[in-house]
């Protein structure tokens, strides 16, 4: 996509908020125009994302300081083994931490947790759920054989 001169540096290349591309001076009928993808409700992109690191990739300029990626979006950024079927799934999990509401867009799957209950890592600029909390968010979502492969990759 060709990108003119007046167009922000800080917005080029990297999915941005509709909000943040205004307060920048990008005129609300440029962020309409068929020039960018919505890959979100509020979120502009340059390109479709194609994988499930791509899409938490588009939806977070989105979240809080209160919100991590968690469950198989944080299992996918920390490179654990899922099953396919898990895989082919695009939702996005988001947990809120605190009292605040979970996220709630379309593609995207909200939890809650108590503050104090789960741990924060980053991962580049990613804000994800510790390895060993996302292995127990896992737990709801694997049977026990998948549950052990994600285990050895976790401590191997």
């Amino acid at each position: 996509m060709h990108v003119d001169a007046t167009f922000p540096m800080a917005l080029r290349g990297r999915p941005f908020r509709v909000r943040e591309a205004l307060r920048r001076g990008v005129s609300a009928g440029r962020l309409r125009s068929r020039a960018f993808l919505r890959p979100f409700h509020g979120i502009r992109a340059w390109a479709e994302p194609q994988t499930h690191d791509e899409r938490a990739r588009a939806v977070q300029p989105r979240l809080r300081p209160d919100q991590a990626f968690s469950h198989t979006t944080a299992a996918v950024i920390l490179g654990f083994p899922l099953p396919r079927r898990l895989e082919r799934d695009h939702r996005v999990h988001v947990t809120t931490i605190g009292t605040d509401q979970a996220l709630r867009v379309r593609g995207t799957i909200g939890h809650r947790a108590r503050r104090g209950r789960l741990q924060v890592v980053h991962s580049g600029t990613a804000a994800l759920t510790h390895p060993a909390d996302t292995f127990v968010a896992l737990a709801t979502l694997l049977s026990r054989d998948e549950l052990i492969v994600v285990g050895d990759a976790l401590i191997g």
